[in-house]
């Protein structure tokens, strides 16, 4: 792997420049108090590295002085591996830091009991020549996900329960790995999409199945604070709700020809109850939390655009976001947004935790001098 750091202070340099366009020396020592000496040691040691570069410079002002260098964390210096896996389809991708997608993999049709875990191998296998260069897996699922123990305890979508999946590919593979919900994963990636701009998102996720005679999935990723809120049986945002499908139940409809017969309104005969739960159901949880912003996501943004249209009308009537359109909207780049937002939750806690951090280069930092 060819990204590291030293020590504990360049660990927070790069939490402190990782969401941030450029920087100078002077603006990273002010923002975590310390010294100028220091701080330039350590962003010299990066340097070497590639892990930061120089993209300009300030001119000195009219007292003189010298010339200050414009920095930016290289975005090729950390790559990692996102990947979605839903009950009809698995999305990965190789992604850099900013989130820009260098290779794209997709595998379609069920994904469950042992398919998920040859479908994994698959996709894994498929990046093989990024292996050297990966920092993590990391890998968004439906049902209870306990991140930190790397273990699914429960998935009815996909047929695991108390299976731990990071220690199994991690002896699969010379790779570390990170599990997160999928509605955690999407509500991490919208987070880092809207630049931290709103501290507290509601992500409702939607996922359609194989057959669309079977209940549709649900869940929700919650940030409170700028923090992901998991609970304490990481249960936090799997809403219990009435199971309903989008066609009856002696329907042999796949989702594959929804999709390949242009999406028509009148492939979805229970559309009413789509409106109704949305409506009712998930005003409540709004009401409830009150977010900054609540975004609608997953399959949704693949219903007829007259559906998506009235849902966002009805739902705003009823919270009385009339005037305020940014206050709930549909994410429209569906299933690709927890991939990405995958690698955006193991990032988070990769900047954030220091032990963490150290666990998954394999070696421990040195002294700051």
């Amino acid at each position: 792997m060819a990204f590291y750091f030293k020590n504990e202070t360049q660990h927070k340099i790069l939490k402190e420049i990782w969401m941030k366009e450029e920087f100078t020396r002077q603006q990273i020592g002010d923002a975590l108090n310390i010294n100028r000496s220091t701080v330039s040691r350590n962003i010299d040691g990066l340097l070497r590295d590639e892990t930061v570069k120089i993209v300009g410079e300030i001119l000195p002002g009219k007292k003189g002085g010298r010339k200050t260098n414009l920095l930016k964390l290289n975005p090729e210096s950390i790559l990692t591996i996102g990947i979605s896996v839903e009950q009809n389809e698995l999305i990965a991708n190789v992604l850099n830091v900013e989130g820009i997608v260098i290779e794209e993999y997709k595998l379609h049709g069920e994904i469950k009991g042992q398919r998920f875990f040859d479908a994994l191998t698959e996709t894994v296998m498929h990046f093989k020549d990024y292996f050297d260069k990966i920092l993590a897996v990391s890998i968004a699922l439906p049902g209870l996900i306990d991140s930190f123990n790397g273990v699914v305890k429960l998935s009815d979508a996909l047929g695991l329960v108390d299976v731990p999946v990071v220690s199994i590919f991690e002896n699969k593979f010379p790779l570390k790995f990170y599990i997160e919900n999928d509605a955690n994963a999407g509500a991490a990636a919208w987070h880092v999409m809207s630049n931290l701009e709103y501290s507290s998102i509601l992500y409702f996720y939607f996922s359609f199945p194989f057959l669309m005679s079977e209940p549709i999935g649900f869940g929700a990723g919650l940030i409170i604070d700028d923090k992901l809120q998991r609970g304490s049986h990481f249960a936090a945002g799997e809403v219990l709700h009435p199971l309903f499908s989008l066609c009856d139940e002696n329907s042999n409809v796949t989702f594959s020809d929804f999709m390949n017969f242009g999406r028509n309104e009148s492939m979805i005969p229970n559309r009413e109850k789509i409106y109704d739960f949305i409506t009712h159901d998930i005003a409540m949880l709004i009401s409830f939390i009150d977010p900054d912003q609540t975004i609608l996501g997953g399959n949704l943004s693949l219903l007829p655009l007259e559906i998506q249209e009235r849902i966002l009308k009805e739902l705003r009537k009823k919270l009385l976001y009339v005037n305020n359109e940014n206050a709930v909207k549909i994410d429209k780049s569906g299933d690709s947004i927890l991939a990405k937002g995958a690698s955006c939750a193991f990032l988070n806690r990769f900047m954030n935790d220091y032990e963490y951090a150290e666990n998954i280069l394999g070696t421990k930092g040195e002294n700051d001098d």
